[in-house]
């Protein structure tokens, strides 16, 4: 039986990747680049699951993607965070959304978070495990648990990985030559 998907994301470069990830399952993939085209999509087309992001453009904040779930009936809501995305994710928690994925993902853990969704039907139960949901906010990460490094480009944008920031100067390249030592000029 064939499931239905709805990814609403502004970035084309994110629905190719999740259209890319899935393509080897039983999946029909909706998209949506606003939040008025993922509500008229989630009453159109009655997706099985929802993959949306947290900051998708026409949505004002958690009523707007409570709204969005009411509307769903129930399909699950997988909530795609950026790195550096203004957005609360306690305050989404509040609204009783219980399943995130930070961007940028790996492709295995968005399928096994999917699947685990979707009841195992993806894979027939067959999956790897999917990976832990993410602390709550106040509640540090789990030991062994390392955050991702992949870059998604996307022309004119770039993200970058945990930990980095460009309002800092570089760091001085480092010399492996041993400088020569200061000349002195001779008296006169």
């Amino acid at each position: 039986m064939s499931r239905r998907i709805l990814v609403a994301d502004d970035s084309s470069t994110i629905q190719k990747v999740i259209k890319i990830a899935f393509q080897r399952h039983n999946v029909e993939i909706v998209e949506a680049s606003s939040f008025l085209e993922a509500l008229a999509a989630v009453v159109r087309q009655g997706p099985d699951l929802l993959v949306v992001d947290a900051s998708l453009p026409g949505a004002k904040g958690p009523d707007d993607f409570a709204k969005l779930a009411r509307d769903a009936q129930g399909s699950p809501i997988l909530l795609l965070f950026g790195t550096y995305d203004a957005v609360d994710e306690a305050l989404f928690r509040q609204h009783g959304f219980q399943h995130f994925l930070k961007k940028p993902f790996e492709s295995a853990d968005l399928l096994a978070l999917a699947d685990r969704l979707l009841g195992g039907e993806l894979t027939g139960g067959q999956s790897r495990e999917a990976p832990p949901l993410p602390p709550a906010p106040d509640q540090p990460r789990p030991a062994g648990r390392q955050a991702h490094t992949a870059v998604i480009y996307e022309p004119g944008t770039f993200q970058l990985g945990e930990g980095q920031d460009l309002s800092a100067p570089p760091p001085a390249p480092r010399s492996t030559r041993t400088p020569p030592p200061p000349t002195r000029a001779a008296p006169p």
